[in-house]
């Protein structure tokens, strides 16, 4: 009798489309934040003093394990969850993919962020 593949299984669609998913957004975030730092300054602000003004620079550099630490994680965590997901461990699959994308989504806010504070750089530079 020749068994069923694991991919077909209806229950089986959701959690594989999850993980495939949190990947895809952690390397198209990863693309997209490349492409836009191309045009950023050679330092860019992350810190806003409560006096007003910027208090703490990093060069442009500095910002890229922010861009790559999502990537890196949701590629351990792309193999680990397919590999859960055929040992019939589907909430732990979920788990895993779950922290992939808040961890995607918590790097792309801090980074937006920080690309708010250099457009206030670049329109008012008198206040760095």
């Amino acid at each position: 009798m020749k068994r069923p593949a694991l991919s077909v299984l209806p229950w089986r669609r959701a959690p594989y489309g999850i993980a495939i998913f949190s990947f895809l957004l952690a390397l198209s975030f990863c693309i997209a934040f490349f492409e836009f730092a191309q045009i950023l300054p050679e330092t860019v602000p992350i810190h806003w003093s409560e006096r007003g003004g910027f208090d703490k620079w990093t060069p442009t550099s500095g910002l890229y394990p922010l861009a790559l630490i999502p990537l890196g994680y949701s590629a351990f965590a792309l193999p680990s969850s397919i590999l859960l997901i055929r040992r019939d461990l589907n909430g732990f699959a979920y788990l895993i993919s779950g922290i992939s994308l808040f961890l995607t989504c918590a790097m792309a806010l801090f980074l937006t962020c920080v690309m708010m504070l250099v457009a206030a750089v670049m329109m008012n530079p008198v206040a760095a």
